[in-house]
């Protein structure tokens, strides 16, 4: 399995997790998911989701000299 695929796998899971509204803790005894693994993906999505939204803008430097 090529890791593009793992992670489509892994979204697909992470959304029927939360489409469940159960805790996760109960979502993986019954899906047989470790829960280490469910937060780990769901953390690394989140951290990719936050790097997306980031849009730079540039700065210029001012100096205020005293007289």
């Amino acid at each position: 399995m090529s890791i593009s695929e793992k992670s489509e796998l892994c979204r697909q899971r992470i959304s029927e997790y939360q489409a469940s509204n159960l805790t996760a803790h109960t979502w993986y005894k019954q899906d047989s998911v470790f829960i280490t693994a469910l937060r780990y993906w769901i953390t690394k999505f989140n951290k990719e989701s936050d790097k997306q939204d980031t849009q730079w803008i540039s700065v210029k430097k001012c100096v205020i000299s005293s007289i």
